[in-house]
């Protein structure tokens, strides 16, 4: 029998469904569960809804301090609350000895990231950041082909990011495209591409050389539109385009019609086109040019299939091809019990740093020349930004 958990899930709106859908695919390591939220409304919907996938030991908690009173210990907590809650939530969780599931952002400052790193290793607890697009199937395999120099070594690429939300999205929620508590596309819908070409490449926490911030269309105080040349200073380099307000085939559709990343990596002997298109039946979609292997194009379905077939539970692996939350919950109960995952305590960072730098350049309007500046990055400095 495997060793079982008791997880609380902070935070009981859409996002919490999706980890209540990984506990119950994995149900067989959890003997409790306990839904945090100061609304008793939202809890009971989130508690309904785990009763019909006949989950154990449902509680319910109006805080986490609350649980972390009534209940012995809690061994995973999950927090899926509005961004600018998630740093002090956290480390309560952490300094109660509880492993974290953090849905992204993870934190809006470097300097508070870097403290739950620290408080973690201080404790020998895991941090897990729902970067989910590590997760789907041939993803893994892709990275490890190129950092294995299968498209030789790196020289620049390409991100756009199209993931539409219309008026009503930012509407819905006081705290969302606000600077202090949120920020606009880079840190809500981008960080997920730049994790996404951070593992892909193997390269991380590359500064901005160039950036602009626009507001397009939507009636926001942050961004709804970026543009941004990222490097790392030893010959790589990639551009950023990312938007909540994209390009329609038909002006009169919702811009909700339209969401996909677009990835492209290119090195001396190869390159890499990925496309994810939530329209599409098969989201995923790539074409690989590398003379490593035999044929000049790879389809998806290759590293698919290899993905789902070469990791133990064939079947669990389709669910979570809908569901990747659930894959990073298995993800993180293997780190928990001293295995290797896909992430780890330090990919809390990820995206993250490029984010706050592309938003230091575009404020200071030159490039950010070391880690110091967005150290001590505050969002709230980009208050003015679009007044001035």
């Amino acid at each position: 029998m495997p060793k079982t958990y008791r997880i609380a899930i902070v935070g009981c709106g859409r996002i919490a469904a999706k980890t209540v859908s990984g506990v119950a695919d994995l149900r067989e390591h959890f003997h409790s569960i306990i839904f945090i939220d100061p609304n008793p409304e939202a809890r009971q919907r989130i508690v309904e809804e785990a009763k019909k996938l006949n989950l154990p030991d449902i509680h319910q908690s109006a805080s986490l301090s609350e649980a972390l009173t009534d209940y012995a210990h809690i061994d995973l907590v999950a927090i899926s609350t509005p961004p600018a809650t998630h740093y002090s939530i956290a480390r309560e969780a952490l300094e109660a000895g509880a492993h974290l599931l953090l849905e992204k952002p993870a934190v809006l400052k470097l300097a508070d990231g870097l403290e739950l790193i620290y408080l973690a290793k201080q404790r020998g607890l895991k941090i897990a950041t729902c970067y989910i697009y590590r997760f789907y199937p041939g993803i893994l395999e892709l990275s490890q082909f190129i950092q294995r120099a299968g498209l030789g070594e790196l020289c620049d690429g390409r991100l756009k990011i199209d993931w539409g939300h219309d008026q009503a999205y930012y509407d819905a929620a006081p705290w969302r495209g606000t600077w202090e508590r949120e920020g606009g596309v880079l840190l809500n819908q981008s960080v997920h591409g730049l994790d996404l070409i951070n593992f892909l490449s193997g390269h991380r926490g590359l500064l901005a050389s160039a950036a602009k911030l626009e507001q397009r269309c939507h009636q926001l105080e942050a961004e709804d539109s970026a543009w941004a040349r990222l490097g790392d200073g030893d010959g790589f380099s990639y551009e950023i385009e990312a938007s909540t307000a994209p390009e329609r085939r038909n002006p009169q559709e919702s811009f909700e019609t339209v969401r996909a990343i677009e990835l492209q990596l290119r090195g001396t002997t190869g390159q890499l086109r990925l496309v994810f298109d939530k329209s599409r039946r098969l989201p995923l979609k790539f074409k690989l040019r590398a003379p490593k292997l035999r044929i000049g194009n790879i389809k998806a379905y290759a590293f698919l299939l290899k993905s789902l077939f070469h990791t133990p539970g064939f079947k669990r692996n389709l669910r979570q091809l809908k569901n990747p939350h659930a894959a990073i919950l298995a993800d993180t109960l293997t780190r928990m019990e001293g295995g290797h995952g896909r992430l780890d305590n330090h990919d809390l960072l990820s995206g993250l740093e490029e984010a706050l730098s592309i938003y230091a350049a575009a404020l200071d309007r030159h490039a950010v020349e070391n880690r110091d500046r967005i150290k001590s990055f505050d969002l709230c400095e980009m208050r003015d930004y679009f007044k001035s």
